[in-house]
C-alpha cells in the first residue's frame, strides 16, 4: 500500500513541477539575470529533488508551488553566496516570500517575459525554440530532440550552445515594446505551437496524449492573449486550434487504451466546453481578412467540429482550406493530410497516384506509409497494404500507435488468408 501511495505523490509532484517550472525559472531569471541560467536551472532541479525526498513522508505543503519557488530561491542564494558575497547583498533585495509568490500576478508577466527573452533577435530561430522548450516548458533533452527531429546527444549539445548565447546576448529579462515586439512575436507563437504538437502526439512512450504539455501550451497562449500587446489573429487562431484538438482527447482512445480514428470516435464524447472555446477564438481570429497558416489550420478544425458526425463532414471545404494552407506551409504533414482529404473528394485512385509521386521524398515517413496502406485497403489490395503497414510499424515509436498498427496488420493478414 505504501508503494502505491508514494507513487501517487511522485506523480503529483511531477504534474505540479511541469506546470510551475517555467514560472519558477522566469521569477528567478528576472531576479538573478540570464548570465546565471545554469545556476538557476540547478536550483530549480534541487527544489524538485527535495520535494521528491520530503513530500512522500512529510506530506505536500499547502502552498506547494510557492514552496518549490522558495526552496529554489534559497538554493540560488546559497550558490551565489559561495561565489560572491557582494552579489548576494544585491539580489537579497529582490527575494520573494512564499506568500508573495502565491499571490503575485507579476510572476505571470515574468513568465511571458522569459518566453520573449528566449526569442531575442540576437538568438537564432532554432536556438529560440530550444531555449523556450527547455527553460519555459521544462522539456527534457530527449523530448526536445524528438520535437525538433534531433538525436538526444545532438539536442544536448545544441541546448548548451543555445544557453551560452542566451547568457552572452540576452542579458536582462524584460518585455519588448513597439516595433521590437514584432520581431519577437512570430517566434513566440511558433514555440507555443510546437509545445502543443509535442503534447498532442508524443513521438515515443506509452501515451498517445501528454495532457500536461498541451495544457502548458494553452496556458502560454492565454498569457499571450491576455496581454493587449500580444493578442491578435495568430494567437487567437492558435488558441482555437488547440481548443478544438483538446476537445477530442477523451474520444481518441477507447476504454482499454486503444487508438480510435476520427471515423470511429464517439463524437458525443467530444468536450463541448473546448469546442465552444474553439469557436469563440476562431471567430475572434476571423475578424482579420488576411488568413495566416494558424487561421487556416484552425479553419480545418472548425469544419470538423461544425459537422454533426463523420458522415456529414464537408470534405470539399476542408480541401479548399488545405490548398490555401499549402501555399503558406509546404510541409510533409500538410501535403500528406491533404491527400487524405483528396481521397474523399477525388477518389482513391487519384489520391494514390498523387501520393506515389511523393515516395522518394517521404520514404522514411510513418505517416506516408500509413496513408498508402489505407489507400490500398480501400482498393482491397491487401498484400500491398500489408507491406506499408509493416513499414509504418517499423517507423513508429509511440506505443499506442504501435498497438493500433498491429491491429490493422492482423485484420489485413486475415483478409489475405
Amino acid at each position: 500500500m505504501g508503494f502505491f501511495m508514494e507513487r501517487t505523490v511522485y506523480e503529483n509532484i511531477d504534474h505540479l513541477f511541469r506546470h510551475q517550472y517555467g514560472r519558477i525559472m522566469a521569477g528567478l531569471l528576472s531576479r538573478f539575470g540570464t548570465k546565471n541560467v545554469n545556476l538557476v536551472e540547478d536550483a530549480v532541479q534541487d527544489a524538485l529533488l527535495k520535494a521528491m525526498k520530503l513530500w512522500p513522508h512529510q506530506g505536500q505543503p499547502d502552498n506547494a508551488a510557492a514552496w518549490l519557488y522558495k526552496v529554489a530561491q534559497n538554493q540560488m542564494l546559497d550558490s551565489l553566496k559561495r561565489q560572491s558575497k557582494s552579489t548576494v547583498l544585491e539580489v537579497n533585495k529582490m527575494e520573494l516570500t512564499e506568500q508573495e509568490y502565491q499571490d503575485s500576478t507579476q510572476l505571470n508577466d515574468e513568465q511571458l517575459q522569459l518566453v520573449f527573452a528566449c526569442c531575442h533577435p540576437n538568438i537564432s530561430d532554432k536556438e529560440s525554440l530550444l531555449l523556450s522548450l527547455k527553460l519555459v516548458g521544462g522539456f527534457s533533452s530527449a523530448e526536445i530532440g524528438r520535437a525538433l527531429l534531433l538525436k538526444e546527444e545532438a539536442a544536448k549539445k545544441s541546448i548548451q550552445r543555445a544557453k551560452s548565447n542566451f547568457k552572452e546576448k540576452v542579458g536582462s529579462v524584460y518585455f519588448p515594446k513597439g516595433k521590437e515586439l514584432e520581431l519577437y512575436l512570430n517566434r513566440v507563437v511558433r514555440v507555443v505551437y510546437l509545445i502543443f504538437n509535442e503534447g498532442y502526439k508524443p513521438s515515443k512512450g506509452a501515451s498517445l496524449i501528454n495532457e500536461d504539455l498541451c495544457g502548458e501550451a494553452i496556458r502560454l497562449g492565454l498569457l499571450l492573449n491576455d496581454n493587449k500587446h500580444c493578442s491578435g489573429k495568430d494567437v487567437q487562431a492558435l488558441l482555437s486550434l488547440m481548443c478544438f484538438k483538446c476537445a477530442r482527447f477523451e474520444a481518441r482512445i477507447n476504454s482499454i487504451g486503444e487508438l480510435l480514428t476520427l471515423e470511429n470516435q464517439d463524437w458525443k464524447k467530444w468536450n463541448q466546453q473546448y469546442v465552444q472555446w474553439g469557436f469563440y477564438y476562431f471567430n475572434l481570429a476571423s475578424r482579420s481578412q488576411e488568413a495566416s497558416s494558424y487561421q487556416l489550420e484552425a479553419a480545418i478544425e472548425f469544419y470538423y467540429h461544425s459537422a454533426t458526425g463523420y458522415d456529414f463532414i464537408d470534405w470539399e471545404k476542408i480541401g479548399e482550406v488545405y490548398r490555401l494552407l499549402l501555399l503558406q506551409k509546404d510541409s510533409m504533414n500538410v501535403k500528406l493530410n491533404y491527400l487524405v482529404v483528396l481521397e474523399k473528394t477525388r477518389g482513391t485512385d487519384f489520391a494514390l497516384h498523387e501520393l506515389t509521386k511523393l515516395e522518394g521524398a517521404f520514404e522514411g515517413s510513418a505517416l506516408y506509409h500509413s496513408i498508402k496502406a489505407f489507400f490500398y485497403e480501400n482498393k482491397k489490395e491487401f498484400d500491398l497494404a500489408l507491406v506499408h503497414l509493416e513499414k509504418t510499424l517499423l517507423l513508429t515509436d509511440n506505443e499506442v500507435e504501435q498497438g493500433f498498427l498491429k491491429q490493422r496488420i492482423q485484420k489485413v493478414t486475415k483478409l489475405i488468408a
